[in-house]
């Protein structure tokens, strides 16, 4: 039963929120019977919410003449507010029904160049397949990209698992970092001699390890996939994750080489900022992406 009481309201001051919407609904039809007309009730209905708004505030909100009205000061002022509150109420209902509701939206990914073609292309391509109201933007840059400084949901990277507080860091996969060269090459290495080396530069020799051979570094290149591409032009030996060439290894166009060399492994993670509950098409999309990976393997 509907009569003027006063009502709880919400921390910041404002009676139930439909009372205020058909406020708001008046203001923007310029009368009462626009405000049925555009909402689809009754005259008394509008007429008792719009009671029931000015029996809160203690204040008239509006000039009534036969066929229009006109905001009082009190109702400027409230209308002023109110909008903005709306707006805000709408913007909180799409962040909960992100997190909740059907995977949708754009997602923005970042990884390198090297995990482009070999993992996140692909994996992009099929979920997009499955989930025909989502969107993506990849970009892939050697730059260490981080999702809480720049507009980017999610971040695929290799190496030593993130220390950032504020992000969470899904490990992936691991795979084996291998010396691989082509089959011409491998044809005719001598191990006794120094073997013809090129070297992804950002990292160095350092970081594989003793080599179990003499290493001639003939090439220096900054770029990962430069460096296969010379790998596959017979420039010399190269060391790559196994999973970012496992098509050529799969083709003949590479074979492993110097077995003996401990080279580790290479790992792969997932990055985005911690929230209690992640948007609902982040972790579709991750979940895809891990599962995506572990089927190429």
């Amino acid at each position: 039963m509907d009569h003027p009481e006063r009502r709880s309201v919400a921390p910041w001051g404002m009676a139930r929120f439909s009372d205020v919407d058909v406020f708001l609904a008046v203001v923007e039809a310029g009368s009462f019977r626009g405000a049925v007309a555009s909402l689809g009730v009754t005259r008394s209905t509008v007429s008792r919410a719009i009671q029931r708004l000015e029996d809160h505030l203690a204040a008239s909100l509006f000039l009534r003449d036969t066929h229009s009205v006109r905001l009082t000061d009190a109702g400027a002022a409230y209308h002023q507010h109110a909008s903005r509150a709306q707006v805000a109420l709408a913007e909180a209902e799409r962040a909960v029904a992100s997190t909740t509701g059907e995977v949708e939206g754009l997602l923005r990914i970042s990884g390198t160049p090297a995990l482009g073609p070999a993992m996140l292309a692909p994996a992009c391509a099929s979920f997009l397949g499955l989930h025909p109201k989502v969107s993506i933007e990849l970009s892939l840059t050697d730059r260490l990209v981080n999702p809480l400084q720049e507009d980017v949901d999610l971040a695929v990277r290799t190496g030593s698992r993130l220390s950032d507080s504020e992000l969470t860091s899904r490990r992936l996969t691991s795979a084996s970092l291998i010396a691989v060269a082509t089959p011409e090459l491998a044809a005719v290495l001598d191990v006794r001699a120094q073997v013809p080396f090129v070297e992804f530069l950002p990292l160095g020799l350092s970081r594989y390890g003793e080599p179990s051979v003499p290493l001639h570094v003939r090439l220096r290149v900054d770029d990962y996939l430069s460096v296969v591409q010379a790998v596959l032009q017979g420039a010399g030996v190269g060391v790559t994750s196994e999973l970012l060439v496992a098509e050529h290894l799969q083709t003949g166009r590479l074979v492993r080489v110097l077995p003996d060399w401990a080279l580790p492994e290479a790992r792969f993670w997932a990055v985005y900022p911690k929230a209690r509950v992640q948007p609902v098409k982040l972790r579709a999309f991750v979940d895809h992406l891990a599962t995506s990976v572990a089927r190429a393997r």
